[in-house]
């Protein structure tokens, strides 16, 4: 959320996760606010130059296309009173200063490191920009598509940010290796899972920074007609006939028939670590 037009009123900004659209691929969209707390139709946001805001550093015709998800943060990130454009995409960050009338410069920069070296989350990355440390400059909070969540810390200062090499602050979950069923239900849970977002903020007023994180998993159930043993055997049965001589076109249908011996539905938690 952040006043991108000038007009007094915020407007809200989105990244797009473009399997559902491989059109909208590395694009951002914004939504004028309206007062009233009423937002405009979705607009394809564009820098001060009229020139569309792109976070795609792959090909447009590349079948890495349906993992683009981009994310935005708005934020004077170099203390000059203007507003800027944090964006990540592919794991990486680009920077969007902000323009002296409003809106953003066209002038797209790489997120770098102290070495030089492009600031990088295992992909999907979604970045906070906060006073992480508390010393008065802002650093960045990000999560990533295989979860966790990671700090890259400003060691430079306000108005010359210089981020160092980014650091995990909350681990990713332990990958399911698939040699054995998947557990049902979600009563194991014990933290965020994949596809991680982040927000970063006093929410109980304490006076410590808080951590929002929002995850995606799978929840998985026996399938229609089995319950939990049965549904376990068939899948172990099924995944016994895989051996690692198949091509992929013999794996595929048999991974399809474990889905429907233990399907798995993906949902979405918001968990809440209190600041200390």
């Amino acid at each position: 959320m952040a006043d991108v037009d000038g007009d007094g009123v915020a407007d809200l900004i989105s990244g797009c996760y473009s399997r559902h659209d491989s059109d909208m691929a590395g694009e951002f969209s914004l939504y004028r606010g309206r007062k009233g707390a009423d937002f405009g139709p979705r607009e394809i946001l564009m820098t001060a130059d009229e020139e569309e805001i792109l976070e795609l550093p792959i090909p447009k015709g590349s079948d890495r296309i349906c993992r683009v998800a981009t994310a935005a943060c708005v934020v004077d990130l170099d203390g000059d009173g203007r507003d800027d454009l944090l964006v990540g995409g592919l794991g990486s960050f680009a920077l969007y200063r902000g323009a002296k009338g409003g809106g953003f410069l066209a002038a797209k920069e790489p997120m770098t490191d102290a070495k030089g070296d492009r600031l990088y989350t295992p992909a999907f990355a979604g970045p906070c920009c906060v006073d992480w440390d508390g010393d008065g400059d802002l650093d960045i909070v990000s999560g990533s598509k295989s979860g966790g969540v990671y700090l890259s810390e400003n060691r430079g200062d306000r108005g010359r940010p210089a981020f160092g090499e980014f650091v995990t602050l909350i681990a990713p979950p332990v990958e399911w290796d698939g040699k054995q069923p998947p557990r049902f239900g979600d009563w194991h849970l014990n933290g965020p899972g994949d596809s991680t977002r982040v927000w970063v903020e006093d929410i109980d007023g304490d006076g410590r920074l808080d951590l929002l994180v929002g995850d995606r998993i799978d929840v998985y159930r026996p399938g229609e007609g089995l319950d939990e043993p049965t549904a376990r055997r068939r899948w172990l049965e099924i995944g016994r006939k895989i051996t690692p001589q198949m091509e992929a076109d013999e794996i595929l249908p048999l991974r399809a028939q474990q889905r429907r011996a233990i399907p798995g539905e993906g949902r979405g938690h918001i968990w809440f670590f209190r600041g200390r």
